[in-house]
């Protein structure tokens, strides 16, 4: 332990505060355990190798348990113990491994252990690994080289371990300098931990004596504001306080600024109680004459709300008559469009049955053509004897459904004729029923007129009433809120006067060191 020691000065490698501490006790843990799992691996290698299976994996059990005994050990032995043991079981598995395609790959396994012995935060653990694993592939290269690598020459064999040596000591120096770097870190994290913990200790010293003199500070106030409370406007803190003294002087400042404004309001409490008392009278007085008012004013407003009301219905009247006239004009402007629609719709037939008529001639000549054709047609079946009987048959059918067309046609065509007839007569009818709902319009627009007159005239004489009433209305309101507005007053220089009293009797309580002088009371002329 004592050689430990001695290296890790000469490393400079610093003492590991108790945190680090915690995290290496829990790394010994993890790689105890990394050790136990490494004896199956053993096994199946040696078995997969076809060597000694059973025997690779007691020497794991061995070395395993020499890990698990490392728990019993100091700090440092204990870690580096197990990173020892870890070792071991690689230089195992690539022995176990012999004469296995797989024994060179075997050699990556050095690389991870280095790897994992970060958990330690011990660069010396990695010195000590490092100089193992050259051990072995040197010492091993030179006595059993099957233990180490594939059948091949010396020479080979020591050109691969120059090459591992060098990756070996590459990763080596890269991790022991991390792991250096992490426990100088750690280092200075510790002693300025420490100097925070001296230094919070000191500033908490100088705490408590500051809260000391600030606790008598307060409990001379306490005192001191104890007088005030009771109303010794003269209570005086007379006892140096040291650098809080400023706080005294303040203090007594203020008690005798107390004293001073308590005077004055005790003798302006006096003055404010008989002006108090004045303005009550006055605004009894003045809340009396606007109340009579207000009254006046009530009845001449009911008189125009009356008034107002009358003409207000009666121009409503008028506008229901000039709405129901408007409604009648609107309703013969109507029956004016629908007058003339009907006329245009006749016209719409009659030049509609003036096209039947013409597509009917057209089907009279066409009946006449296929009468003239069937004709032509049985002559010439006729002609030809036994063989166009048939067709002789077919061509008679075909004139008579053109006899029987030229026949409905013809019957259409009166019809048509007739029906235009009617349509004429019934235009004629309509064109005289517009020219009296013309004449009813004109005498309805007339009437509309001066209907719509008497409204304008009686809306202007409600709007003016209406108008009067509401400045009779907001003048009456006026009146009453002055009248509230006065009461109000009454009420409040009463209750003014009264909150005066009680303010006398509440200073009455105070004494000062000198009277201030009254001030006058503010005469109120109503």
């Amino acid at each position: 332990m004592t050689h430990l020691t001695g290296w890790r000065a000469a490393l400079h490698i610093p003492d590991a505060p108790p945190a680090v501490q915690a995290e290496q006790a829990r790394g010994v843990r993890i790689l105890q355990g990394m050790v136990w799992a490494m004896v199956p691996v053993l096994a199946l290698g040696a078995w997969i190798a076809g060597n000694a299976a059973l025997a690779f994996g007691a020497a794991g059990v061995v070395v395993a348990v020499l890990a698990l005994l490392a728990a019993r050990l100091e700090g440092a032995l204990a870690r580096l113990t197990v990173s020892q043991a870890l070792v071991g079981q690689a230089i195992l598995l690539t022995a176990a491994m012999t004469g296995h395609a797989w024994q060179i790959d075997t050699h990556m396994l050095f690389f991870a252990v280095l790897a994992t012995l970060v958990v330690l935060i011990d660069p010396l653990v990695f010195l000590f690994a490092a100089a193992t694993i050259a051990a072995h592939h040197l010492v091993l290269g030179v006595a059993a080289p099957a233990l180490v690598y594939p059948a091949a020459t010396m020479a080979e064999n020591l050109q691969r371990t120059a090459i591992h040596a060098v990756i070996v000591g590459i990763e080596t120096g890269a991790l022991y300098l991390t792991v250096l770097r992490r426990r100088q870190s750690d280092a200075e994290v510790a002693a300025r931990t420490e100097e925070d913990r001296d230094r919070t200790a000191r500033e908490a010293a100088a705490r408590d004596h500051s809260l000391a003199e600030q606790r008598a500070v307060v409990a001379t106030l306490r005192a001191g504001l104890s007088g005030l409370a009771r109303g010794d406007m003269a209570t005086r803190i007379d006892q140096a306080m040291g650098e809080y003294d400023e706080i005294r002087h303040e203090f007594n400042a203020l008690g005798r600024d107390l004293g001073a404004v308590i005077a004055q309001a005790q003798s302006s409490a006096t003055s404010v109680r008989e002006t108090a008392a004045q303005l009550a009278q006055g605004s009894g007085e003045m809340s009396h004459r606007a109340e009579t008012q207000a009254a006046t004013l009530e009845q001449s407003a009911a008189a125009l709300d009356q008034m107002t009301a009358s003409v207000k219905s009666a121009a409503d009247k008028a506008s229901e008559a000039d709405g129901a006239v408007g409604t009648v004009r609107r309703e013969a402007d109507d029956s004016r469009a629908v007058v003339a629609a009907t006329v245009a719709a006749m016209g719409k037939i009659e030049a509609s049955s003036t096209q039947v008529a013409q597509i009917i001639g057209v089907i009279d000549d066409i009946a006449f053509q296929t009468n003239l054709l069937a004709l032509n047609a049985g002559v010439e079946a006729a002609r030809a004897g036994e063989a166009g009987r048939g067709f002789a048959v077919v061509a008679s059918e075909v004139r008579a459904l053109a006899q029987r067309a030229s026949g409905s046609a013809q019957e259409i065509k009166e019809l048509i004729s007739t029906s235009g007839l009617q349509v004429q007569e019934g235009v004629d009818l309509v064109g005289r029923t517009g020219a009296a709902l013309e004449r009813i319009a004109g005498r309805v627009a007339e009437v509309s007129e001066l209907v719509s007159d008497i409204s304008v005239s009686a809306r202007e004489q409600a709007a003016g009433l209406q108008e009067i009433n509401s400045g009779v209305n907001q003048l009456d309101e006026v009146t009453q809120a002055n009248a509230a507005a006065l009461e109000q007053a009454t009420a409040a220089a009463q209750a003014l006067n009264e909150e005066a009293e009680r303010l006398a009797e509440a200073l009455a309580r105070f004494s000062t060191d000198a009277a201030a002088a009254p001030s006058p009371a503010i005469p109120l002329h109503p």
